[in-house]
């Protein structure tokens, strides 16, 4: 036997195997907690992350909501208006003229004629793809296009299916900007 500060070796191999025993399941409990301890700080990242995305995007959200409730009441109020051509442009112009943040609207008939619009043009819709499209939606809803059939500029449209007695009528199209710059888009955060 060999002697270390007066014990055996064999006492001293006894001592660091039963700390290893009662050190192990320590290491593990204190792993386990760190690891836990990482997944609720992940957790906590995410949730602030969520909040602040949506935060930054409730602006916008409530545009494009008021988008559809406007296109839906010039829907209604165009309805009258739809054997005066020159007064239902005047209804949408007037609206356009009002907000920053519509940079055109228009009513397009069933047949995929638009009858009235914020320029006072009118154009045949009828075979265009996007119209094509439109007649199976029965919904409100928003399309982004690159290069608006009208603006020529990258708009998010408002479109607005028009019923009277369950009978389709029509589609309102209101055309905002698609860019940051556009009034009304920018949030506090940039």
């Amino acid at each position: 036997m060999i002697l270390r500060a007066g014990r055996p070796l064999h006492l001293w191999v006894w001592l660091v195997g039963a700390l290893t025993v009662v050190m192990l399941p320590l290491s593990l409990v204190a792993l386990q907690l760190a690891q836990q301890a990482q997944d609720e700080s992940d957790r906590l990242a995410q949730q602030v992350l969520l909040a602040r995305a949506e935060a930054e995007a409730a602006p916008v959200r409530a545009l494009l909501q008021t988008a559809l409730g406007a296109a839906n009441a010039l829907g209604l109020a165009s309805l009258p208006l739809l054997d005066d051509r020159a007064g239902c442009s005047q209804v949408f112009a007037d609206y356009v003229s009002s907000t920053e943040t519509v940079i055109f609207g228009g009513f397009v008939t069933a047949e995929g004629i638009m009858i009235c619009s914020s320029t006072g043009e009118t154009r045949d819709f009828s075979s265009h793809p996007v119209f094509l499209q439109e007649l199976g939606l029965k919904q409100p809803h928003f399309q982004v296009s690159q290069r608006g059939a009208l603006s020529g500029q990258s708009i998010i449209g408002a479109i607005v299916p028009i019923q009277m007695r369950d009978v389709l009528q029509g589609f309102v199209f209101l055309s905002l900007p698609n860019n940051s710059n556009a009034a009304g888009w920018r949030t506090s955060g940039g």
